[in-house]
């Protein structure tokens, strides 16, 4: 089927299945076939993760509410969940990460960094997950790009497209409306 708001069919990297809506590919990548927008929980000891940012919320907001307290409200935003992503590359690909100079997005790398080092100082996983970050954002920088050049090639391909009467075109115009003045205001009026 084709989702009639774009005119095309969204589909999964991961395999060859394609949906309707980007909603139906997030439902699918998130599900037990690839659960590739799954979260950390940054304030557990143990390595925890959660298919969905809501039950990341639910958690955080039961299991360690004083430390989510004190944060912003937008913090466990699905945008700013970017950063405790397993796979931040993925997660770019569908969510739009938070701006990476905006102050909650600066504390959610810091508590994932102080995270990452509480689990036993783990250097691959601290790798892997900036490796992760620099790869989501970037790609994120190349998705906006592209939209760019597709709306300029757009824009260039409608003005081509225009019709541009010629100079011809151009003086017979005028040319009537210089006979037009010339001539009595109403029809039935005579000499």
């Amino acid at each position: 089927m084709i989702n009639y708001f774009t005119d095309k069919m969204e589909k999964c990297w991961l395999c060859p299945k394609e949906f309707n809506s980007r909603t139906d590919l997030y439902n699918h990548v998130i599900s037990k076939e690839h659960r590739r927008q799954s979260v950390y929980c940054p304030w557990c000891p143990t390595e925890k993760t959660f298919t969905r940012v809501t039950d990341l919320n639910k958690h955080c907001n039961s299991r360690h509410f004083v430390e989510v307290n004190c944060l912003p409200k937008m913090f466990l935003s699905l945008n700013n969940c970017f950063y405790f992503a397993v796979y931040p590359q993925d997660y770019a690909r569908l969510i739009k990460p938070q701006l990476f100079e905006s102050s909650i997005a600066m504390d959610a790398r810091r508590i994932m960094m102080q995270w990452v080092e509480k689990q036993h100082f783990n250097p691959a996983l601290r790798d892997n997950i900036r490796k992760g970050w620099k790869a989501g954002l970037q790609s994120r920088i190349n998705e906006l790009e592209n939209g760019k050049e597709e709306k300029e090639n757009k824009k260039r391909k409608r003005e081509a497209e225009e019709v541009k009467p010629s100079t011809e075109v151009k003086e017979i115009y005028s040319n009537t409306i210089t006979n037009d003045t010339k001539r009595p205001k109403h029809a039935f009026q005579t000499k």
